[in-house]
């Protein structure tokens, strides 16, 4: 009879414990001045792998518009490697994080994204 609610209770834990987790990351090319670490619109990355680098399971990044390039080889046994050849960099995600485009850099919430 307790094993039901025991269960129920686990999975929101775990739920919520996730949700809890969840970070939002802020990628502007155009962010010259602050701590460039991605907490905020003033402080983001102004590059994207970085921002997926530190992403974790559950994270959103936030980019803001301009243009990004990729750095990284894809390639098997040299995943992450830093490359010049352009033919063979791309960006380098293995994990499931929301990536979301179309940001001018200064809203506070996904749904005043262009």
């Amino acid at each position: 009879m307790h094993k039901p609610i025991q269960i129920t209770l686990l999975t929101l834990f775990i739920f919520f414990s996730s949700a809890v987790h969840a970070a939002t990351i802020y990628v502007d090319t155009d962010a010259t001045s602050g701590l460039n670490n991605g907490s905020s619109w003033a402080n983001a990355y102004t590059t994207l792998q970085p921002a997926l680098n530190i992403a974790l399971a559950g994270d959103s990044v936030w980019i803001a518009e301009g243009t990004y390039k990729p750095t990284l080889r894809p390639h098997t046994g040299t995943a992450g490697a830093t490359t010049a050849e352009m033919r063979d960099q791309s960006f380098y995600l293995n994990k499931s994080i929301g990536i979301y485009g179309g940001f001018v850099g200064t809203e506070t919430a996904i749904s005043q994204r262009n």
